[in-house]
């Protein structure tokens, strides 16, 4: 499954939320919102103050891929300038965080380009934190400052996502501790870049059509162009 799956799903999920929760506040409303919107949310606790929602025990994910988000603790605040004519957005900060996938495939491995930027999304992972911002708009999503953070896993992700399937992503993935050490030296050399305290980082920037056969992969060494990316 192309990993832009999980970061459009993701986008989608949260402006949904906020849109929900704002407009139509109240946990029925909720319910009947996220089913009418193809999303299974679930939570222990609601609550709104100066325009913030707070969630205890967040799950979300879309029906109709199975890919979500399962969140200890959620802050989520809804963007309005310009809506409806200009879409919605949220902010939003997830504690104690994981990816989540109905039908988990095969993990991402560490010994090829197309799994090292496959890896952060793997359900394998649990994110002291997920922040960032979403909005959407007439023909598609925006993501700006999407980082998440775990002890051996980091990643950043910014650009947009068109609703006629054209996308221009870029992803920072930082690697620490094990799972820095299980990727080949090959590789370490070749595409990773030295950071602070001991990490080592994977920048690229995605661009194509993410349904066709083929998307373009580039940073400051190399171009590549694949055939899929793999969950």
């Amino acid at each position: 499954m192309c990993i832009l799956n999980r970061a459009v799903c993701f986008a989608a999920i949260m402006v949904t939320i906020a849109i929900t929760v704002y407009i139509f506040f109240g946990p029925l409303a909720v319910y009947i919102f996220s089913k009418a919107n193809n999303l299974d949310i679930s939570y222990t606790s609601l609550s709104v103050s100066s325009g913030k929602f707070a969630f205890g025990s967040l799950n979300a994910a879309d029906r109709k891929t199975g890919i979500g988000i399962s969140s200890k603790d959620a802050r989520i605040t809804p963007l309005w300038r310009g809506f409806p004519a200009k879409g919605g957005g949220a902010i939003f900060r997830l504690k104690d965080v994981n990816f989540t996938n109905r039908s988990p495939g095969k993990l991402a491995s560490f010994d090829s380009l197309e799994g090292l930027i496959a890896i952060p999304f793997d359900s394998r992972w649990s994110y002291q934190e997920i922040s960032g911002k979403v909005r959407s708009r007439k023909d598609g999503v925006d993501i700006e400052n999407f980082s998440a953070t775990s002890d051996e896993i980091k990643f950043e992700v910014s650009g947009s996502v068109d609703y006629d399937n054209a996308i221009n992503i870029d992803i920072k993935v930082f690697f620490g501790g094990k799972p820095l050490e299980k990727i080949p030296r090959e590789l370490t050399g070749a595409l990773l870049t030295d950071e602070k305290d001991g990490w080592k980082s994977l920048a690229v920037r995605l661009s194509g059509d993410y349904k066709s056969p083929s998307i373009n992969i580039s940073s400051k060494l190399f171009r590549l162009n694949i055939n899929t990316i793999s969950r």
